[in-house]
């Protein structure tokens, strides 16, 4: 007989009320008094709810109750030296935000803010991670796209707005913002860039406020270092604008670039240009190859849980120039001794 559950019900984020009562009876928390079934659900919704609803889905790997038997099953492979690749990375990305919020841009920095949302957890920097599903492929300046499809623009502005990105929440922030992403000629970048310009010029906020609180962290290939070596910024004339410090590039190898950019499973569909304002992202993703990618996620942050990723990542980072500077010593002293948690 088909289900009758409506589609729109995200099934992971509920508990099953059976394995709560039993676990709280036995434990003497509760006693079961009587059994009642619902006849009928009035839900209701505020702005925050409605403006919740236009952001793409992504499960929470925080709280395990909510993955429930998706847990269970094959994950995502990836090659033998992933996690050192990717703790290497982590820690150069630290080093490289000056201090700030740091936010995730797309689907293919994933790995890393899994890992690093373990390696931080419980830290003074447990709630300084965003993972911002976005993608500018799509060709065209993104200010056409207003001129062409306004409501398009303002659902991507309310996403904006919902990770602090509005101009108005940027102006005010007490720390600065990093954008992550794999970088190769930085056209990400160069949109991100103009759309939140020519949304800051439109409400008339504080543009040199706003570029002041902005950092972007390129995760680029590692290459022979050299004066002839090609680097996406010098090529991008809006990056003038921005003090020398506030864009920077760290460089990984091949084949953690090329994994992350270009072979790993995800968690999430991708948000494009096209999917701009549809439901469909806001859809529990079902099919195996997403599960699969949970799956690994949930095995890098757990692997960030550990004493022993965060005394490798306190080691690493001691390695780092930042450590001249004293928020970042701070972080390094909470790794290695639980300080923050």
């Amino acid at each position: 007989m088909p289900s009758k559950r409506r589609k729109d019900e995200a099934l992971a984020a509920y508990r099953d009320f059976g394995e709560v009562v039993n676990s709280v009876e036995p434990a003497g928390l509760a006693t079961t008094v009587a059994k009642l079934r619902a006849r009928f659900v009035i839900k209701d919704a505020d702005n925050r709810t409605q403006q919740r609803m236009n952001q793409p889905f992504r499960w929470n790997l925080a709280k395990r109750e909510q993955l429930g038997k998706l847990v269970h099953g094959e994950a995502a492979i990836a090659y033998p030296q992933f996690l050192a690749d990717l703790q290497e990375c982590c820690a150069r990305v630290l080093s490289s935000c000056d201090n700030s919020d740091l936010i995730f841009v797309g689907r293919s920095p994933e790995s890393i803010f899994d890992h690093l949302s373990g390696l931080l957890c419980d830290t003074s920097w447990g709630n300084r991670c965003v993972l911002f599903n976005i993608s500018m492929a799509g060709g065209g300046p993104v200010a056409g796209a207003e001129l062409r499809h306004p409501s398009v623009i303002k659902v991507l502005r309310e996403q904006f707005a919902a990770v602090g990105l509005a101009p108005a929440q940027l102006v005010v922030r007490d720390m600065p913002v990093a954008f992550v992403d794999l970088v190769s000629t930085g056209g990400t970048y160069a949109d991100l860039n103009e759309m939140l310009f020519a949304w800051t010029r439109e409400v008339r906020a504080d543009e040199p406020a706003a570029r002041r609180k902005l950092r972007y962290v390129g995760i680029t290939v590692r290459e022979k270092t050299s004066p002839k070596t090609w680097r996406w910024q010098q090529h991008a004339a809006w990056t003038c604008k921005f003090r020398s410090h506030a864009i920077k590039n760290v460089s990984v190898p091949w084949r953690l670039w090329d994994y992350l950019g270009n072979r790993q499973q995800k968690v999430t569909p991708s948000n494009p240009r096209w999917r701009w304002g549809s439901d469909e992202l806001a859809q529990v993703p079902r099919a195996e190859h997403h599960l699969q990618a949970l799956r690994l996620a949930l095995k890098l942050y757990d692997q960030g849980l550990s004493v022993e990723s965060r005394r490798r990542l306190s080691t690493l980072l001691a390695r780092q120039p930042a450590m001249t500077e004293g928020w970042f010593r701070t972080l390094v002293n909470e790794l290695r001794t639980g300080s923050g948690r």
